[in-house]
C-alpha cells in the first residue's frame, strides 16, 4: 500500500502550487499553528491527491468529503468545473478553498489520512 501511496507527488506542478498555497497563506493570514488555519501540506496533498487522476486517490477523498467541500469553493468564485480548476487554474481553486473552508473540525479529523500524510512526507 505504500508503494501506492508513494506514486501521487509525481506531477510536475506540485512546486507551483506549492509557492501559490504559500502566497495565498500569507496574504490571507493564514498559520500552520493549531486552530490559526490549515497545514500547507495537508491542502497542497488534498489538491495533489485529487488531480493524480488514481482512482485510489479520489476515492480516498471522496470518503472525506474534502471534493465536495472544494467543489463547492470553487463554485463561488466562479469556477463552474473543480477538477478543470485544478488543472487549468490552479491557484484559483486553491484559493476558494482556503477562501472557504470553513469546518476546521473536519481537517482536524482526516489530517492523519495516510494518503494525504505520505504525499506531505514525499513532498519534503
Amino acid at each position: 500500500m505504500g508503494g501506492k501511496v508513494r506514486q501521487y507527488h509525481r506531477n510536475p506542478d506540485v512546486g507551483r502550487w506549492k509557492e501559490t498555497i504559500e502566497s495565498i497563506r500569507s496574504r490571507l493570514g493564514l498559520s500552520d499553528q493549531p486552530g490559526q488555519g490549515y497545514p500547507t501540506h495537508f491542502v497542497l496533498s488534498i489538491i495533489h491527491l485529487e488531480s493524480s487522476g488514481n482512482p485510489y486517490a479520489q476515492n480516498k477523498i471522496g470518503y472525506t468529503g474534502l471534493t465536495q467541500i472544494g467543489a463547492q469553493a470553487a463554485e463561488t468564485i466562479g469556477l463552474k468545473n473543480y477538477k478543470a480548476a485544478l488543472k487549468g487554474d490552479g491557484p484559483l481553486a486553491i484559493e476558494a478553498f482556503f477562501r472557504h473552508m470553513e469546518e476546521p473540525y473536519m481537517i482536524k479529523a482526516h489530517q492523519y489520512d495516510y494518503g494525504a500524510m505520505a504525499v506531505a512526507h514525499n513532498l519534503g
